[in-house]
């Protein structure tokens, strides 16, 4: 049975994601989450963390990263959202080479094209113009990967 790790397993797409995989019964789902809620199937990952990230992702044929810091209220902060975002993702990336992890699926975002104007055409070959800081992350992951 293929093992999948979703990052972010405790957010609303992680949580379903998790779910709906689970439903399917063909593999181990294993929903990492930063804070773990109690009577979920949830294990604590914090990908800030870099050994965490070695240990969790053991034995997993694909990665699903989420796990993104973005304030509810739009706002940024230094403190959370680069170590969470852009080491994080460093962490996690290294962490699936160091355990051979096949393949890693990154949950993008639209935020990495936001500063273009609405009315201009946007493809898979546009340059990345973040319009925020949110955005400039996800580019940089997106990069890393």
């Amino acid at each position: 049975m293929k093992k999948i790790v979703i990052t972010g397993g405790g957010g609303h797409m992680g949580t379903s994601l998790a779910e709906n995989l689970r439903a399917l019964g063909k593999y181990e789902v294993v929903a990492g989450a930063h804070n773990p809620k109690p009577g979920k199937d949830e294990v604590q990952l914090d990908v800030t963390n870099f050994e965490q990230c070695v240990e969790v992702l053991k034995g997993a044929d694909t990665v699903v990263h989420l796990g993104f810091w973005m304030s509810p209220k739009g706002e940024f902060f230094r403190d959370k959202g680069v170590p969470t975002n852009i080491i994080g993702g460093y962490n996690l990336f290294e962490a699936c080479r160091i355990n051979g992890v096949r393949r890693v699926i990154f949950g993008s975002s639209n935020h990495v094209f936001g500063f273009y104007p609405i009315d201009e055409h946007v493809d898979e070959y546009a340059l990345y113009r973040p319009g925020s800081v949110y955005g400039y992350c996800k580019a940089c992951v997106e990069l890393m990967g």
